[in-house]
């Protein structure tokens, strides 16, 4: 598989829209908004799994961006969303989490929990020349440690 129709297949599978239209099913009042980069890599011609991970959650991260300020003034408030990268992943370690994209929603803004509550420092570089030209462009990145776990990178759009 090619990673171009990887990719496009996941950002039509998590569709910003449809996950708001959900929300407004509910009675809730607040939610974590989850996207899967993939529950499982497919073996792509072109790329190596640990890139093509990194490069669709940062596909990821932007079509919600996009998504978050065309919808929220309509329907919801959205907070803005994250990539979470595990250390594991980057490391390129068997059954590492996935990147993944997160936000919060809710009925007001005032539902939405404070942002930065978790310990974190500002990074300048994962290590890795070709993925800090990916991560790095346009982007914030944050290193999260949790406890004994090496922890993982927090990428928002700046």
């Amino acid at each position: 598989m090619k990673y171009a129709s990887w990719e496009q297949r996941i950002l039509r599978e998590n569709d910003l829209s449809a996950r708001i239209i959900a929300f407004l099913a509910t009675a809730r009042t607040a939610a974590r908004i989850e996207g899967r980069v993939a529950f499982a890599m497919p073996d792509l011609d072109d790329m190596t799994k640990r890139y093509a991970g990194c490069r669709a959650g940062m596909a990821l991260l932007h079509q919600w961006e996009r998504q978050r300020h065309h919808d929220s003034a309509r329907y919801v408030a959205i907070s803005p969303p994250r990539l979470i990268i595990d250390d594991a992943w980057l490391a390129d370690r068997e059954q590492a989490p996935i990147p993944h994209v997160e936000l919060w929603m809710a009925r007001t803004a005032d539902g939405l929990p404070p942002l930065g509550d978790e310990p974190a420092t500002l990074a300048k570089t994962t290590g890795d020349a070709t993925l800090d030209a990916l991560l790095f462009d346009g982007a914030s990145i944050v290193k999260r440690r949790e406890g004994k776990r090496t922890g993982a990178w927090l990428v928002t759009r700046i």
